[in-house]
């Protein structure tokens, strides 16, 4: 009689220890747009013993599973927000380290699901940067605009954000914009002072 076999998962090869306070981070590869969205899943320390990574901060929107991408070789769900997340950093070419926890942990584990939010203070405030990811915005959107005055490529050299009022006149539109944006349902998440205050 053969003995059961262990589950295989994407988490096989990456082990936590959860005893101590390592995390997972998940490396976006290069693929082309039209393959399927491949990322290798491996377990580290934090800084500064383990390496610089990136954390996102997003709202994980209906509880669908909505397309498969490649983690450790095996197949994995992802929601629509995540997905278009990768697919827009492998679209602009940015092959980074993140940490992201609908990935780096193991849903399933309620034990290590508690251990790893008992250590979300770290994650975020180790992390090199935190990015906000607001999902999928149209251009023509109030918010897709308030995105555009905020890009850095129209900013003037030497301005801020935190200083763009004092040289910008804002239109009724430009305001309704900044207005929208500021209403965007990822701003009403429990978790947002934690992540972004951190970062």
């Amino acid at each position: 009689m053969h003995g059961a076999t262990e589950r295989l998962s994407p988490y096989t090869n990456a082990p936590l220890d959860l005893e101590g306070r390592g995390i997972r981070l998940v490396e976006l590869q290069s693929s082309s747009s039209s393959d399927t969205i491949r990322c290798h899943l491996r377990s580290y320390a934090l800084p500064p013993d383990g390496p610089s990574y990136i954390a996102l901060s997003y709202q994980w929107g209906p509880c669908e599973r909505y397309a498969n991408i490649e983690l450790n070789g095996m197949p994995f769900t992802v929601g629509r927000s995540l997905w278009t997340f990768l697919h827009q950093m492998r679209l602009h070419r940015v092959f980074k380290t993140f940490w992201i926890d609908a990935i780096c942990i193991d849903q399933a584990n309620v034990e290590e699901r508690n251990h790893q939010v008992g250590m979300m203070r770290h994650i975020y405030l180790n992390a090199a940067s935190v990015s906000i990811w607001l999902g999928e915005v149209e251009e023509d959107t109030l918010v897709g605009e308030a995105m555009k005055i905020m890009a850095p490529r129209n900013l003037r050299s030497g301005q801020t954000l935190d200083n763009i009022a004092h040289w910008k006149r804002w239109t009724t539109r430009e305001i309704e914009a900044f207005q929208a944006f500021c209403e965007h349902k990822y701003w009403s998440r429990v978790w947002i002072i934690q992540e972004v205050a951190l970062a």
